[in-house]
């Protein structure tokens, strides 16, 4: 039960802190295959795997809009990007709210799958314009 507590603590605090802010993965070993922290713990390390796909995605696109011609896409990119953060966490809000459950499992698998599909998406502009 304490290790449960420790892990709700944790999920609770790194989920609700920035994206950016989430740097290692946890070791899911220690939960029960099938277990609610077990789907918890492995929900954020694909939050954290996907997290670092985005940002390496996103980082190539800068560097490629890093001629004066691209200032005013790569500043409404800035843009968007920011918006879609805020887009991607209320929208898994909401979506949890629906779904209800166990509220750390679904919000970081829709965190997870959101900012895949994100990371895709960033990372076919960069195929497009590099």
């Amino acid at each position: 039960m304490k290790i449960l507590l420790t892990l709700f603590i944790a999920l609770s605090v790194m989920l609700s802190s920035p994206r950016g802010a989430m740097a290692e993965e946890l070791n899911c070993d220690q939960f029960l295959e099938g277990s609610t922290p077990w789907a918890s713990c492995n929900n954020y390390n694909a939050s954290v795997d996907a997290d670092k796909d985005l940002n390496d995605a996103y980082r190539n696109l800068m560097t490629v809009m890093n001629k004066p011609a691209w200032r005013e896409a790569k500043k409404k990119l800035i843009a968007a990007q920011r918006a879609w953060i805020i887009f991607r966490d209320r929208e898994c809000e909401f979506s949890q709210e629906l779904i209800g459950g166990s509220n750390h499992v679904n919000q970081s698998e829709c965190i997870a799958d959101m900012t895949e599909k994100r990371a895709e998406y960033i990372k076919s502009l960069y195929e497009s314009y590099k």
